[in-house]
């Protein structure tokens, strides 16, 4: 990987063109005065991580911006903190939820750590954010492709595509100034593969169910040990795309298919295929939330763009399509109480009922565009849905149905990663 370093530089004020009203909004845009509180005393102590320098409360959100050269940190009003121009990287937040794994995406040969710099202290009856300064690591983990990394139950599953290797990751061994050591491995073989850490010490992991398949067909139940413990399903053909829900006796998991989904209860080790309404198409992204009990996903039928989603009651195995009036790619989201949010190429961001599986509001958010121009993005801020427009250098927030460019960047910005330390 390239040497790490940052750059830091102003950003611009410019209305984007992709904006729908956007002098209006930008007529409206509230002037808000930060308040100054009292700093208290409070001792912190995280294994590994320098605490000498002062701690301060903070509102517990950090976003990381991605584009082509490295990534940006900003708080939660989408100021600037610190730049790293290290070169293209993908970020997934590790399972402590301050960790962020940064993939080098050019030459697809290390990973390492990055400290985001926020974290909460429990105080009785109610807790506090704090946050320090970002940190990037200078050590670099040996990769072969790693591809997706997954957490969950307080452990974080690398998967090696290149080598069917998966590193797992104890919460408590994440840091930036030592290099984690892997709680258990487990060697499989090469494939665009997944694997997920399970409540009770095992892990699910893909494999190829089709010799030569870029694709695993099939998942199974491994042990810390690298033995087979059971099959979930040796029949989801191009499998892509999961979902992985609570702990202990909720856990559940869900696999994107050709055909189907592939439903898993971990407590009652019950799998279930749930049919999609027509046999050649694909689901390869689903969409899930905390806080909701229902499955958000794409749905595929041959080579035009999709105007359908998919809607999985994660209770009832249920799958019923939600047809919109204009096509998508890739940018849809799962908030809280059951609220999805797809964004389509006529400029329109639907929100969705999931229990209802119908459209119930419109919002009025950009231009229309061309999905093989442009690839717009969503992720979630608290309860705010941000979208991404890459052409246009914005990064866009809808609160209710109001939406309003947050920043203007110097770089065309790819996904944003938003952490919240609560």
């Amino acid at each position: 990987m390239s040497h790490w370093k940052r750059r830091l530089l102003p950003m611009s004020a410019a209305c984007v063109l992709l904006l729908a009203a956007c002098n209006t909004d930008q007529a409206e845009e509230e002037v808000k005065e930060e308040e100054t509180t009292a700093q208290e005393q409070h001792e912190h102590e995280h294994e590994h991580q320098d605490t000498s320098h002062e701690q301060k409360e903070t509102d517990g959100t950090r976003l990381l911006v991605s584009y082509a050269e490295g990534f940006i940190v900003m708080n939660s009003a989408f100021e600037e903190i610190k730049r790293y121009n290290i070169g293209p990287s993908s970020l997934a937040l590790g399972s402590d939820m301050r960790h962020v794994f940064v993939k080098d995406t050019a030459n697809k040969d290390s990973y390492t750590l990055f400290d985001i710099g926020i974290w909460h202290e429990d105080h009785s009856d109610h807790a506090h954010p704090y946050e320090e300064d970002p940190v990037l690591a200078s050590y670099e983990i040996e990769a072969k492709n790693a591809a997706h990394v997954v957490s969950h139950n307080n452990q974080t599953a690398v998967f090696h595509d290149d080598s069917g290797l998966v590193e797992v990751y104890d919460a408590a061994s994440l840091s930036t100034i030592e290099e984690p050591i892997p709680a258990y491995t487990y060697q499989g073989s090469a494939h665009h593969g997944v694997a997920v850490p399970l409540s009770d010490g095992i892990l699910a992991v893909s494999y190829q169910t089709e010799e030569g398949a870029k694709l695993p067909g099939g998942v199974k139940i491994v042990d810390s040990h690298g033995h087979d413990v059971a099959t979930i399903t040796d029949a989801c053909n191009g499998l892509h795309g999961t979902v992985y829900t609570g702990v202990n006796t909720t856990e559940k998991l869900a696999f994107g298919c050709i055909g189907n989904v592939v439903a898993y209860d971990v407590a009652s080790k019950q799998t279930t295929a749930i049919a999609l309404p027509h046999a050649e198409a694909r689901v390869s992204t689903i969409k899930h939330h905390a806080d909701s009990s229902y499955y958000l996903t794409n749905y595929k039928e041959g080579e035009n763009p999709s105007t359908k989603v998919g809607v999985i009651n994660s209770e009832t195995n249920d799958f019923t399509l939600v047809e919109l009036p204009a096509a998508y790619s890739s940018a849809l989201l799962v908030a809280a109480h059951n609220i999805g949010y797809v964004q389509a190429e006529n400029g329109i961001l639907y929100k969705i009922d999931l229990a209802k599986a119908e459209i119930t509001e419109e919002i009025d958010a950009l231009q229309p565009f061309n999905l093989d121009e442009v690839n717009v993005t969503l992720a979630l801020m608290n309860n705010d849905v941000l979208i991404v427009v890459p052409t246009a250098n914005a990064i866009l927030q809808v609160h209710g149905d109001h939406v309003h460019q947050v920043t203007a960047l110097d770089v065309e910005p790819t996904s944003v990663l938003s952490v919240t330390a609560y």
